[in-house]
């Protein structure tokens, strides 16, 4: 058996070449996720919303971002890279809490001004999503204030399935201030004078 001693010169470059060929194969077969963007849409008929100010909200520095966020252990949040939302979070609620509001408080009533602060507004890898905060309204000249704490189990699995709870909260928070069941009076909202 004769085995060559050294390779020929002509050898090297077409081994390289070989060689680099298979590294940028290999790259090109890996593929980053592909980006989904996700908005809260509402079903149903649009309400007129004239009687019903446009809220405004106050969400914590780690919802203002473009990644849907879950919450991954006690202390620990993760921000998604693909899975994003379609337009800024706080245009979504405010878009959510106007239309579920319109269809619940009557076109007699006129709410001048909402204010909803949100502190948590996430789900978890357990299934549990939250929606904490308060809320201050301004209903035919006089400010009530409520804070709120509500959570619900996903019915299934999923970013999906996390995004629809969380409208689902939404409309709770909505069916709440309507509803008006657990307000105090208050001086004024958040620095909004009363009267």
């Amino acid at each position: 058996m004769n085995i060559p001693k050294r390779i020929s010169l002509y050898a090297v470059p077409a081994l390289l070449s070989a060689l680099l060929v298979g590294l940028l194969s290999g790259c090109a077969a890996t593929s980053t996720p592909a980006t989904r963007t996700f908005a809260f849409l509402l079903d149903g008929d649009w309400v007129a919303e004239q009687h019903v100010a446009k809220p405004q909200v106050r969400l914590p520095a780690y919802l203002r971002q473009a990644g849907v966020v879950v919450q991954t252990d006690v202390n620990q949040i993760h921000a998604a890279s693909y899975n994003l939302w379609a337009e800024p979070l706080e245009e979504g609620i405010m878009r959510v809490l106007r239309q579920q509001l319109a269809r619940r408080v009557p076109a007699t009533e006129v709410l001048t001004r909402l204010e909803v602060g949100i502190t948590e507004f996430h789900g978890d890898l357990s299934g549990k999503v939250r929606l904490r905060g308060d809320w201050c309204l301004r209903v035919n000249g006089s400010d009530v204030r409520s804070a709120f704490s509500l959570t619900r189990t996903q019915g299934r699995s999923g970013i999906s399935a996390m995004l629809e709870t969380q409208l689902q909260l939404l409309e709770d928070l909505a069916d709440q201030i309507a509803a008006n069941d657990s307000i105090t009076e208050h001086a004024g909202c958040y620095g909004i004078a009363a009267g």
